[in-house]
């Protein structure tokens, strides 16, 4: 008789709770007559994947569903075995679950134990928006610790985590003992987690993704973890670098947007698109992307007299970035608003290679001032620094002074935290 396992559900209905299981065989699908565990969600087939215990270990397979398996970001092919391990992630459709082998922890506080009746999983209503929990960051990183009251540590510690959501922390695992899936094409959209973190250690030099485009203007989503030093991550179109991804230290980072450059673009046919983790090999860098999508915009108007007159505009706020650094900002967007104007113009106006241009070199002042205003944020408050922590918070909210802009609202959140422990501490 096996151990036993759990499966937590990390993405879908009832995120966070956990099922145990102690059968040789677990069914996995959307029909109740048919399956241990039911999965009443769509985009799960019927009969859809399938856990056994064999020889002392517990295996993954598919079982020819339509949205496919996926382990570690890649799909599983019909009747193929893979090994489970302690921790792995995999997804049935839009349903992420997590493995947990009990093997060598036999503890079932907090479980529904399931044995020979089938458990049904209501997967329709999203409980919170999808993610990796927050208790332990992808690369823990000390905290000071205040003396005090519950409540003024409690502060401390969010003060430390500007705009991240702190990913698991990874197995200590010999690399050696995943498989690496560097070089092998992921095509986008892909929700999942890729990189060499938890739960997915299949990617330590660079995820790749493919795509195909469509007509009009292309931006990229996506969001970094564990990424600690400017340069560390590169982003690459099709072989050439378009831009540094943001840094990420303490976990997961904001969701992240990217203009993609029309003159590297293959219209019609595959592109490829990398993040490239410039330390590995030989570092063993923890790292981690998610959550990629690529929007394309139909193209709009064309208006080049007003795409000009936006396009000066965004010249002279660059100018006067000394005045006010909100003007890198202002300098993007307007940027930004000049290049919609004119891309549906045909054929294309001369002078849009250089309103790109203008716009991606904006975009990179921006990401890079504000990536040095975080680190000297999370700095200040290690060092016990509250004031000069404020300080940063305050220049990040005149760098981005869009109050809509994620960014722009973390800042003024911790803002009102730091305030309210400072007035404790007196």
């Amino acid at each position: 008789m096996p151990a036993g396992f759990s499966l937590v559900i990390e993405k879908g209905s009832e995120v966070g709770k956990k099922f145990t299981f102690d059968l040789n065989s677990v069914r996995i699908g959307r029909t109740a007559t048919e399956n241990d565990m039911i999965l009443n969600d769509r985009s799960v087939s019927g009969k859809h994947a399938r856990i056994t215990f064999e020889d002392g270990k517990y295996f993954l397979e598919d079982l020819g569903s339509t949205n496919k398996t996926y382990f570690h970001g890649m799909p599983l092919e019909e009747d193929q075995k893979v090994r489970l391990q302690n921790g792995d992630e995999f997804s049935l459709g839009k349903i992420a679950l997590r493995f947990l082998d009990h093997t060598d922890d036999k503890r079932d506080s907090d479980t529904e134990t399931i044995s020979t009746e089938t458990q049904a999983v209501n997967a329709q209503k999203v409980v919170r928006k999808p993610g990796i929990r927050r208790e332990s960051p992808l690369k823990q990183k000390p905290v000071l610790i205040v003396a005090g009251c519950v409540a003024l540590l409690l502060i401390v510690l969010t003060l430390v985590k500007i705009g991240t959501r702190a990913p698991e922390t990874p197995r200590k695992t010999d690399a050696l003992s995943h498989p690496d899936y560097s070089l092998q094409a992921i095509p986008l959209p892909a929700p999942n987690t890729y990189g060499y973190c938890r739960p997915d250690r299949t990617h330590p030099d660079k995820a790749i993704f493919t795509f195909t485009a469509q007509s009009g203007s292309a931006e990229l989503h996506y969001t970094v973890g564990g990424v600690d030093s400017e340069g560390e991550l590169v982003i690459l179109l099709n072989g050439t670098k378009i831009a540094n991804a943001p840094l990420a230290m303490n976990g997961w980072g904001l969701e992240q947007s990217l203009y993609l450059p029309r003159e590297l673009i293959n219209e019609g046919g595959q592109n490829q698109l990398a993040f490239d983790n410039t330390m590995n090999p030989p570092g063993k860098e923890e790292w981690g992307v998610k959550e990629l999508r690529i929007d394309f915009m139909p193209a709009g108007k064309c208006d080049e007299v007003e795409a000009i007159r936006l396009f000066d505009l965004g010249n002279q706020m660059l100018q006067e970035k000394a005045v006010s650094e909100g003007n890198i900002f202002r300098a993007y967007k307007y940027y930004s608003q000049a290049v919609s104007q004119i891309d549906g113009c045909m054929p294309k106006p001369a002078i849009l290679p250089e309103m790109e241009k203008n716009m991606r070199s904006a975009k990179e002042e921006l990401d890079s001032r504000y990536n040095s205003l975080v680190f000297s944020y999370k700095k200040a408050v290690k060092l016990n620094n509250f004031t000069q922590a404020r300080s940063e918070l305050e220049k990040i909210v005149r760098l981005i002074p869009d109050e809509k802009d994620e960014r722009h609202k973390e800042a003024v959140h911790l803002l009102k935290k730091i305030s309210e422990y400072l007035r404790r501490r007196k």
